[in-house]
Order: structure tokens, then C-alpha cells, then sequence
């Protein structure tokens, strides 16, 4: 019974942190559910949200910061994203923290979480659900995308092989920028002397401006920590959807594959 309590009582709560992210006030959030804006703020803030997550026991992947809702396996696939080390979402969570200015009790009082256990998030030893990852990468700064590869490889999630071409390429840009936050943020010249990768180009794939070949995606995965056979399935997803709308009746975007990525 306390689960179905605490899974009728999330999904308002989570319709109310998604309205502030995009904005709303909690004065609007409370007038359009019937209640006073302070009432709105007690019942739905942000480490409410995470708890009621945790008691209702949804699924990880429940969309919190949208993006669909992605397939568990019994056992870790092989192509879930990016299958980092296991302790690649702490360290993109602590660049963030580093970077944000927001030293760590302030972040756990922000996030309604015990230090002790914000620290053990940090330090990799704990993997929160995705509501709380999502809550803090926004308390810190950063863009919940850019993790969300990090977090499904540590929970052995799955997202559907066949995609758009610009979800694709989203999925591949903010894996690597998660590769990116887990390194320490290097500067682009320093992944460049490291990958051969030239800065220009480094500085375009992550911003998202060009799509890259296979040996720029596997040197930069490989400069930033990680198995480059590990995200190649977000890549051969990507060229897949380059293939099919290429060959598709309807206009298509003609991205720019780096081919000069391959040289210095």
C-alpha cells in the first residue's frame, strides 16, 4: 500500500519539478493545482521527489528530465551506452560540484540529501536513482543529458538501437561530454595533444556542430578514460541513421563527417 501511496503521489510532483525547471513559478504551480503557492513548494520539492522515487520503486529510467523511458535488461547488454568505469557518474557529478562554486553541504541541503551520502555519490561508492542524479547534476550546473549515458551504464540500461538521426547524434554528443565531465573537464588542447584529435575538431564534436568518424569517436573515448569499443554502438547507431535518411524520400539533414578528424 505504501508503495501505491508513495507512485500516486510522485507523478504530481515530478509534473511540478519538470514546470520549474521550465520556469513556472511556484505561485503558478500552486494555482494551477488549487493551492497556495507556499502549500505547492512544501509538497513538491525537490528531494521530496527524489524520496517518493525511491519508495514507489519506479524504474531508473522513469523520464524525469524526459527523453523516454529505456528498456532494463536481466543482465548489462553490451551496447547500454557507454560502459565507462564504475565510477565514471561520480566523477562527472564531482567536476560538476568542483566547477559549480556550491561546496558539498550546501548541495545536500539543496538536494534535501544527508551529506554523508551526497559524498558517497560523489565518490562513486553509490549510484543514486535517476530522479536524484537529475536533481543534482541541475542543482550543480550541468545539463542531466550529459549524464544520462553515465547512469545507464551503471544500471545495466538499454535504449532502442534505432533512432532519428538527430536523436542519434544527441545520444553520441552528450556520452561523450559525460566522458568529458568524468576526465575533469581537460582543457581542448590537452585532448588534442593527447588523441591527435585537432582542437577545432574536439571543440566541434562536443558542442555538437559535426558528427565524427569512428577514429575520431574511439580516440577521443580513448583520451577521456574509456573503452572506445564501449560507445561504438552509439556511434554505429548514429551511422545507421545517417545511412537510412540519407536514402529517405524526405528532406534530411546532411551532417559533416569529420573525415579530416583523422588528421592533424
Amino acid at each position: 500500500m505504501e508503495r501505491i501511496t508513495a507512485t500516486a503521489l510522485y507523478y504530481p510532483a515530478l509534473v511540478a519539478h519538470e514546470a520549474r525547471l521550465a520556469g513556472a513559478s511556484w505561485q503558478d504551480i500552486g494555482s494551477a493545482a488549487g493551492i497556495s503557492g507556499a502549500s505547492a513548494r512544501a509538497r513538491w520539492r525537490r528531494g521530496r521527489l527524489a524520496r517518493l522515487a525511491d519508495r514507489a520503486a519506479l524504474p531508473e529510467g522513469d523520464p524525469a528530465a524526459g527523453g523516454g523511458r529505456p528498456h532494463r535488461t536481466e543482465e548489462p547488454p553490451t551496447d547500454c551506452g557507454i560502459l565507462a568505469k564504475p565510477r565514471s557518474l561520480g566523477a562527472a557529478l564531482s567536476a560538476l560540484q568542483r566547477g559549480s562554486g556550491i561546496d558539498t553541504r550546501q548541495a545536500a541541503r539543496q538536494a534535501d540529501l544527508p551529506p554523508s551520502e551526497l559524498w558517497r555519490v560523489l565518490t562513486g561508492e553509490h549510484v543514486p536513482t535517476w530522479p536524484v542524479t537529475h536533481m543534482l547534476t541541475t542543482i550543480l550546473g550541468g545539463n542531466p543529458r550529459d549524464v544520462r549515458a553515465l547512469w545507464e551504464s551503471s544500471q545495466g540500461v538499454a535504449r532502442p538501437s534505432r533512432l532519428a538521426l538527430t536523436d542519434a547524434a544527441d545520444n553520441l554528443r552528450h556520452a561523450l561530454r559525460g566522458l568529458h565531465l568524468a576526465a575533469g573537464r581537460p582543457a581542448f588542447p590537452k585532448i588534442s595533444a593527447t588523441t591527435g584529435v585537432p582542437t577545432a575538431v574536439v571543440q566541434r564534436i562536443l558542442f555538437g556542430h559535426d558528427i565524427p568518424s569512428w577514429s575520431a569517436t574511439a580516440a577521443l573515448a580513448t583520451g577521456l578514460g574509456a573503452d572506445p569499443e564501449a560507445v561504438r554502438s552509439l556511434w554505429e547507431q548514429l551511422d545507421y541513421a545517417l545511412i537510412t535518411s540519407r536514402g529517405s524520400d524526405a528532406a534530411a539533414p546532411s551532417p559533416h563527417t569529420l573525415a579530416a578528424s583523422e588528421k592533424r
